[in-house]
């Protein structure tokens, strides 16, 4: 992964010229990850709470938070060119009970994958299923802790701990692939 940090980008952002106004939904702005983040980085609006905070998705690294709106910036052209460095994948094996993740499974699932702790997981991408439009693939992936003494496998304890149901990769009918990586997990997210 690819951190979003060019030279300039975050020196752009010191005035009052590019504070965003207007919220508009799928816009690209700059936003800090965190209060005391000196570091801006690149994200995808969503929308706006009823207590006006901003739901922002950082599409380098995957991770969602709600910011002020004087604290979220306008990103110049030449920083909305480059492809996204977060992929989205669907967890396999594994669905969720009620056909949706609970906050309670997404934050086990953080839990699990050392979420924002850039700590190491083994991720195989063993099939692709169709995401929101018919000629768009998402991967499918299994992803395992092979940090301790025993392999974690995500889905396997997502199931032993009542938040997902089994589902055996015949059942997973789509495109077969599989391939290997090791993925440093600065964020996750449970695909829906």
């Amino acid at each position: 992964m690819t951190i979003f940090l060019v030279r300039g980008f975050n020196d752009h952002f010191s005035g009052q010229n590019y504070r965003v106004t207007d919220v508009v939904p799928g816009e690209l702005v700059a936003a800090r990850f965190e209060e005391g983040d000196s570091v801006y980085y690149r994200a995808k609006v969503l929308g706006e709470t009823a207590d006006g905070k901003i739901d922002l998705y950082f599409v380098d690294f995957g991770d969602n938070t709600f910011a002020n709106k004087q604290d979220i910036y306008k990103l110049r052209s030449d920083f909305t060119s480059f492809p996204f460095q977060a992929i989205e994948c669907r967890l396999a094996n594994a669905e969720p009970v009620g056909g949706q993740w609970s906050e309670e499974a997404i934050t086990y699932f953080e839990d699990l994958t050392y979420c924002a702790q850039w700590k190491v997981l083994f991720c195989r991408v063993v099939s692709h299923s169709h995401h929101k439009h018919p000629n768009e693939l998402m991967p499918v992936v299994q992803l395992l802790d092979t940090s301790g003494a025993q392999d974690v496998d995500i889905a396997v304890a997502l199931v032993e701990r009542g938040f997902a149901t089994p589902v055996k990769p015949s059942n997973q009918n789509q495109k077969s692939e599989v391939s290997s990586s090791e993925t440093s997990n600065g964020s996750s997210g449970l695909a829906k």
